[in-house]
């Protein structure tokens, strides 16, 4: 087996359950993707799609903070479980209901969605430190960067004569929009970040 889901046998793949094992149905469809993705490749000599990173500025959250303690729901089970057994096409995880499903989406923390500060336009009044209700925006010194240009770590300070930049730590951010809605200058955008596909520029 290779990466483009290749078996030993010429011309043969596999994918989903017969790959991995049980899993979600979501992964078994994602692996069949894949899979067919690699022999339209092999049959034409061609990638039949790429991947592309979509950005779009988007509006604020709202996400509310008590969304965080929210417990996870435990998925609905047909029950007694001896009612499993009456067909063999009972579906024994019957799935959220749709109010079940609205309340289980609030525990997302939005990662799609990204949130920066604008150093050329923030007047570094801390507003938005004070109200963040985790501990997300940072005073820094330093942006640590890979030779690609990612952000790779942060050098923070608490001494205002060395700070350079006010940041977004977006991997604990949660979404909640307090800091855009005390920024007295607008310097704080959302930008939606989706990684997503595109079919390939065919040759003639």
């Amino acid at each position: 087996m290779d990466d483009a889901l290749r078996t030993s046998a010429k011309g043969l793949y596999v994918a989903g359950d017969y790959l991995t094992g049980p899993s979600t149905v979501i992964e078994a469809i994602a692996s069949g993707r894949r899979a067919a993705e690699n022999m339209a490749r092999e049959i034409t000599g061609a990638a039949f799609c790429e991947k592309v990173v979509r950005m779009e500025d988007t509006d604020i959250t709202d996400r509310e903070r008590t969304w965080d303690y929210l417990h996870r729901l435990e998925i609905p089970t047909v029950e007694p479980v001896r009612d499993r057994f009456t067909t063999p096409l009972v579906e024994v995880e019957t799935g959220f209901t749709r109010e079940q499903g609205k309340e289980e989406s609030k525990r997302c923390y939005l990662c799609y969605l990204h949130y920066e500060i604008d150093v050329s336009r923030c007047i570094y009044c801390r507003y938005c430190i004070d109200v963040a209700p985790r501990d997300c925006i940072k005073m820094v010194e330093a942006v640590e960067t890979n030779r690609d240009g990612a952000v790779t770590g942060l050098v923070e300070t608490s001494r205002w004569q060395d700070v350079h930049a006010i940041v977004i730590d977006n991997a604990r951010c949660i979404r909640c929009g307090e800091c855009m809605r005390v920024c007295p200058v607008d310097c704080i955008s959302v930008t939606r970040v989706e990684l997503t596909e595109k079919m390939a520029q065919m040759g003639d």
